[in-house]
């Protein structure tokens, strides 16, 4: 989990503290490239295929970990 909170950080270029509960919308980095960022790290790392329709439908740092795990 703390992996994961690092990786996030790092695409988003941020030293903002990331925890689960995040709001996404609050992230001012959390932008199309970090999108495609995260993207990449899901298929790469975790091995799983995310649609940008599905990636819209998350609002917190939560929800995009429960996208990869």
């Amino acid at each position: 989990m703390e992996a994961f909170l690092e990786q996030l950080a790092e695409i988003l270029d941020t030293d903002i503290e990331l925890t689960f509960d995040t709001v996404l919308s609050t992230i001012e980095e959390w932008d199309s490239l970090a999108w495609l960022h995260f993207m990449t790290l899901a298929d790469e790392t975790y091995g799983k295929q995310i649609k940008g329709k599905d990636l819209a439908k998350c609002k917190t740092v939560q929800d995009l970990y429960g996208m990869v795990t």
